[in-house]
């Protein structure tokens, strides 16, 4: 046996050796369930309105949040960005050209400049009509939502990967008194560490890397040694075509209800990953998962379409 061939199979034998010590500490260790955050307070299936539930009218607007409140919905969605005079607005593009007709940066406008125009310019069903043109719709500054709807649960994105983006969204949430009522999501893990770090005490989604983590952590059996940062995940509801998350099939035997839409499946084993790390789980696109009792309750919203994506709103 020649030389390089057995340095191959030391280092193979090392790695093994190294993976099934791995796989006793995690036997060894068992399942450890995560304290449940107050934003998961009271039990159930939550619904979800994505951009305040963009299919009924313009979205990340005052007046849409208040139709999807009075439409049932239990978490208000939306996008935080900051205006050029370091204020956070809610809108979810990084241009104002989609929403309002109106070329230029969110970043490069002044909250008071963004707030003149008109939020309701591009929104349509079909295509071809615009019928919220000129009625009033305008971008909200994120502190005027705070404080129209104080009792109700949000989840807002992060959107700028800034830490002065992460301070204001901190001070926003405490100033508000809203840190049991609002988890905070974002593509960036650098961004949402810093905004953990400032405010400990508000929920958290998962951050790109650490959905990877997790994912492969537990697919390797090992999920039993991550200690996740986060409270819940945030995912899209498929990568391509493939499922975010294959273990968890988020679509597949749901149970629809009419009225309050209170829709579910009981968790089997493709669920104990997720129970394991005492995380909830909300797909995105107005699809939400959420904690119930002894497992995790998956479901999709049986409201008119309209209360998640609807129309073509992109």
């Amino acid at each position: 046996m020649g030389i390089a061939r057995r340095r191959v199979l030391r280092g193979a034998s090392i790695l093994i050796g190294l993976y099934l010590l791995a796989l006793l500490a995690a036997w060894v260790r068992g399942p450890r369930a995560a304290p449940r955050h107050p934003y998961f307070a009271e039990a159930g299936f939550l619904v979800v309105a994505h951009r305040g539930g963009s299919g009924m009218s313009p979205e990340n607007t005052l007046p849409l949040f208040r139709e999807a409140v009075k439409a049932g919905a239990d978490v208000l969605e939306m996008d935080a960005r900051l205006s050029s005079d370091g204020v956070l607005v809610v809108h979810h593009d990084r241009t104002v050209r989609r929403t309002t007709g109106v070329p230029g940066r969110v970043d490069s406008l002044t909250a008071a400049q963004l707030q003149a125009l008109d939020a309701g310019f591009g929104w349509s069903r079909d295509g071809r009509s615009h019928p919220f043109r000129g009625k009033g719709y305008r971008i909200p500054r994120l502190a005027e939502v705070l404080r129209a709807f104080p009792g109700q649960r949000m989840m807002i994105e992060l959107k700028p990967r800034q830490r002065r983006a992460a301070e204001a969204l901190c001070g926003e949430i405490r100033g508000a008194g809203m840190q049991d009522r609002v988890a905070v999501a974002g593509f960036d893990g650098g961004t949402l560490g810093t905004f953990r770090d400032l405010c400990p005490e508000v929920a958290t989604a998962a951050a790109g890397g650490e959905v990877i983590a997790w994912k492969v952590l537990h697919l390797l059996g090992l999920g039993n040694l991550y200690d996740p940062e986060f409270q819940l995940f945030a995912v899209p509801e498929r990568a391509g075509r493939r499922p975010a998350i294959p273990q968890v099939g988020l679509a597949e035997g749901v149970t629809r209800h009419h009225g309050r839409s209170r829709a579910a499946v009981h968790a089997g084993p493709p669920l104990r990953p997720i129970r394991r790390v005492g995380c909830e789980l909300r797909c995105a696109r107005g699809h939400p998962v959420a904690s119930g009792g002894a497992g995790l309750e998956i479901g999709l919203p049986s409201f008119p379409r309209s209360l998640g994506d609807g129309g073509s709103n992109p």
